[in-house]
């Protein structure tokens, strides 16, 4: 069961959220004019934060929206 997503705001760092908190964060990006990606995770929050950065779809992924926003 998809627990947690990593919401990726328009020119911020990812933040991982559970799924309730989801809907309402990117809604208040998307109001205040800013763009978000939404990576749904099949782990729990601490699994997220050891596993990310590691090879993967999702390291890839986030890697990449961070690079299309000017980030390293």
């Amino acid at each position: 069961m998809i627990d947690h997503h990593i919401v990726i705001p328009f020119g911020r760092q990812p933040v991982i959220v559970n799924k309730t908190a989801t809907h309402a964060l990117s809604s208040k990006v998307t109001k205040l004019g800013g763009q978000v990606v939404i990576l749904p995770v099949d782990m729990k929050h601490g699994e997220i934060n050891k596993e990310l950065g590691l090879p993967s779809d999702y390291t890839t992924t986030v890697e990449a929206f961070m690079r299309s926003l000017g980030l390293p």
